[in-house]
């Protein structure tokens, strides 16, 4: 599980369609405000996270 796990971690356009799909459903459902702001939240931690795994993976490339 680990390895896959890591795979998981450092793979950007994984994270970037989560957000993606996260920011649809706020978009696309009827939801209350606050509901609709935590799942933006949710899609911008995403993007985060899609930016660190680029970071991972640029440092792995230039460890080898």
């Amino acid at each position: 599980m680990g390895n896959n796990m890591t795979e998981i971690m450092r793979n950007a356009q994984f994270w970037r369609e989560r957000a993606e799909e996260t920011r649809t459903k706020a978009d696309g459902y009827r939801l209350a405000e606050s509901d609709k702001q935590r799942l933006l939240k949710v899609a911008a931690e995403y993007e985060q996270l899609a930016d660190r795994a680029e970071q991972w993976k640029t440092i792995a490339e230039a460890g080898h």
